[in-house]
Parts: structure tokens; C-alpha cells; sequence
């Protein structure tokens, strides 16, 4: 694919006199082809760093929920194993998110293969949650 800045200028022929239109022609192929790639790393990092920052949140809000609980001597054996199998989890996904940036580096080499899995909607409905329920403010219920 190629791409072309043209620009018609008016001049007057300085040995006929004549009235003309200069014609200058510019390929860019290389600078739009540089734009395309600057901005899809912009579009990945941008999400990269979301979705990094959902499970660091995630781990940090529950630990802080953890961490109090212990302080006010307040441990429901149950919400402790919950929120520990979200720490867990959240640590996973990170893990997961930095293999997905190493698959970017083998897919630029075409050495990734990619699978298709069959997920449960709804498992993976209550994990999201289960990450986010400490980030709601109090007075926020979540449907």
C-alpha cells in the first residue's frame, strides 16, 4: 500500500511566461506505516494497562479487607477462603496477562498458536465480581 502527499502549487514560467501549476508529489508510505504501528502499540498498552490494573486493584482492595479483618479480630473462616482464592485468582490473571504479552512478542516472530476454549459465562460472571466487590464504595450495590 502506498501513500502519497500532493501538492499543486500556481506559478508562472519564469522563460515563457506562461501561468502553470506545479505539481509536487511526496510518498509517505513509510511515515503513515510508522502512524499505523505507533498507534496500535498505543492501543495496546492502553489496554494492557487495564487490564493489569483490574486484578492489582482487585489484590490490593481484598488484602485491605483481609488486613481488617485480622485487626478487629472479626475472621469468618468462609469470607477469609473467599477472598484468599480472589487474591489467588487476581495473581493468576496477572500471570496470565504478562504470558498474553509474551504471546504479542511470538506472534510478531509467527510462532504463537492460538486455542480456542469453551469458558462458563456465568463462572467467569462471579469471578468479575468477586474481584470487584471490594472496590464498590459502600452505598453501591452491584446487580
Amino acid at each position: 500500500e502506498l501513500w502519497y502527499i500532493v501538492r499543486f502549487r500556481a506559478i508562472c514560467d519564469p522563460v515563457s511566461g506562461l501561468n502553470c501549476i506545479l505539481v509536487v508529489e511526496q510518498n509517505i508510505s513509510n511515515l503513515k506505516r510508522s502512524q499505523d504501528l505507533q498507534r496500535a502499540q498505543e492501543e495496546f498498552f492502553a489496554a494492557v494497562s487495564h487490564e493489569l490494573r483490574t486484578p492489582l486493584n482487585g489484590i490490593i482492595g481484598l488484602s485491605d479487607s483481609l488486613l481488617r479483618m485480622c485487626e478487629s479480630s472479626n475472621l469468618n473462616a468462609h469470607s477469609f477462603a473467599k477472598t484468599l482464592k480472589v487474591i489467588m485468582s487476581s495473581g493468576n490473571r496477572l500471570a496470565s496477562l504478562v504470558n498474553d504479552i509474551l504471546d504479542a512478542a511470538s506472534l510478531r516472530k509467527q510462532s504463537l498458536v492460538i486455542r480456542q476454549e469453551f469458558v462458563v459465562l456465568h463462572d467467569v460472571t462471579e469471578h468479575v465480581l468477586d474481584i470487584l466487590s471490594p472496590l464498590v464504595k459502600k452505598g453501591v450495590s452491584m446487580v
